[in-house]
């Protein structure tokens, strides 16, 4: 799954753009307050519409802030509808994947405030990706689903929070809470970590020792050698 052209009109500074998204990298450079988070908000908002078919997560909508002020006589005017169109064109393997015909190559689909709330209906041509997924998820084991995340400067200034053991969820939905948010905090994580100790200390479940060894493997093979020896 990937986006390959985002449209954004009427979007925090835009009036009307386009971009065009490279599908292994892009990067985007320029001057401060030129529009770079701006396109990162965007393409949240977009990516945000998967979430609408994962049954308790939250969608990253277009907040009313975003949307684009005109000044017109001294007041400021906001710009409706303010929208967001992305484009997916689908390789012979996306279609299998995801279970679409033969006939069908592009998934278009988009997130926009006409009036107050940002609507969902001309979401759902990635939206029913996600519940299908989902479903698929609960009927047989090995379903994969894609990384969404989004990791904004906010994120250095988390928090101090108070830990307690974290209740059994769903892990589909566990992932992908908070997933496209600027922000985070550490707190869900070591809540997971303090859970799973006390879990393995307590019942040696081999199922567990597992996932918790390989997501301290996954860890420390993503820290600088000679820096962290075991957590």
């Amino acid at each position: 799954m990937r986006i390959d052209k985002l449209i954004v009109e009427n979007f925090k500074s835009f009036v009307k753009e386009e971009f065009n998204l490279n599908p292994s990298f892009t990067v985007f450079i320029g001057d401060n307050a030129t529009g770079k988070t701006s396109v990162l908000n965007a393409l949240s908002v977009s990516l945000g519409s998967f979430l609408l078919g994962i049954e308790g997560v939250a969608s990253r909508p277009i907040n009313p802030q975003e949307v684009r002020v005109k000044t017109i006589n001294g007041q400021p005017k906001p710009q409706k509808p303010s929208k967001i169109r992305a484009h997916w064109n689908l390789t012979d393997e996306d279609r299998s994947v995801w279970e679409y015909k033969e006939s069908e190559k592009n998934v278009v689909w988009s997130r926009a405030i006409e009036k107050i709330q940002t609507n969902s209906k001309y979401a759902r041509p990635v939206s029913i990706l996600a519940a299908r997924l989902l479903k698929k998820s609960r009927a047989e084991s090995g379903v994969i689903f894609p990384l969404l995340a989004y990791y904004g400067t906010g994120r250095l200034w988390a928090s101090h929070e108070k830990l307690s053991y974290q209740k059994q969820e769903e892990g589909v939905k566990m992932a992908y809470t908070n997933a496209l948010s600027a922000k985070a905090s550490p707190k869900e994580f070591l809540e997971w970590f303090k859970t799973q100790e006390n879990s393995i200390t307590k019942f040696q479940r081999p199922l567990e020792i597992a996932h918790f060894n390989a997501m301290k493997t996954a860890i420390m093979s993503l820290i600088p050698e000679g820096r962290w020896q075991e957590m």
